[in-house]
């Protein structure tokens, strides 16, 4: 009887000291950081897919060396690919999505 009774007392007593600490503040995992290689490789990815429009592919190989890449500032896992004269994607990093915002003939295509 006078086991159970310590035990329960030192039960007790770490179930105490554990409830009595602060909790863990969460952190926020940032969102991975890419560059504008990668960037522009995954938008050439989606350019160059299967069923994409000619156009397409001849855009994809364009943008490699004149897009341009502009990461959100108000949600740093978005980017901003840009590209001559109505070309734009947004790239969401954490999904690895590309979304066409293109205008023109680039837009019309689904570029």
């Amino acid at each position: 009887m006078k086991l159970i009774l310590i035990t329960l007392v030192a039960l007790v007593g770490v179930l105490m000291v554990a409830c009595s600490s602060e909790p863990a503040a969460p952190t926020a995992t940032p969102p991975p950081a890419f560059s504008d290689d990668e960037v522009l490789g995954a938008v050439r990815g989606h350019l160059m897919a299967l069923g994409m429009s000619p156009l397409c592919t001849v855009v994809a190989h364009q943008l490699a060396g004149t897009g341009t890449v502009r990461q959100d500032p108000s949600n740093p896992d978005k980017y901003l690919v840009m590209f001559g004269s109505g070309g734009s994607w947004t790239f969401i990093g954490s999904l690895g999505k590309v979304i066409s915002t293109s205008t023109g003939q680039i837009g019309f295509r689904g570029c």
